[in-house]
């Protein structure tokens, strides 16, 4: 269990986002560092995410809390981005939560598989994270604002 807390604050620290980053870069290099965090526990980190805990409910606490981490994460560097680009500030509201927990869940299915697979180049997981992320931007937006 020491571990994975240890691997959950590892992932916390290196996805914090860098204020020194340009605000319209921040995103693309915290997704670098996760994948470079990811490539560093490699296989262990492919069987965990693969189970999501399994029957452990202690495991699911400590990855819980750790999806909860990376959710508080994105939405602060979200408000101090937009802040920085002179964009109006997204409410934090219980769809944009879901639909950032959602793309983390797909993040972490992307990374199990990338992991097992490894057959398309870093860049090109890379563009797919951001794209995804866009769309689930969008669809909260969509969703609290229907046309």
């Amino acid at each position: 269990m020491e571990v994975v807390r240890q691997a959950a604050d590892d992932l916390a620290r290196c996805t914090a986002p860098d204020p020194e980053v340009p605000a319209a870069d921040r995103t693309a290099a915290v997704l670098a560092a996760l994948i470079r965090w990811a490539d560093s526990y490699g296989e262990p980190l492919r069987i965990l995410l693969g189970k999501g805990g399994g029957a452990n409910p202690e495991l699911q606490a400590i990855m819980r809390d750790a999806r909860r981490k990376q959710v508080d994460l994105m939405l602060a560097g979200m408000r101090d981005a937009r802040a920085e680009l002179d964009l109006p500030p997204l409410p934090d509201t219980p769809v944009l939560r879901y639909a950032v927990r959602g793309w983390i869940g797909f993040i972490e299915g992307l990374l199990a598989d990338w992991l097992e697979q490894r057959d398309i180049p870093e860049d090109q997981l890379l563009a797919l994270m951001l794209h995804a992320a866009g769309g689930a931007l969008s669809a909260a937006r969509r969703t609290a604002s229907p046309e």
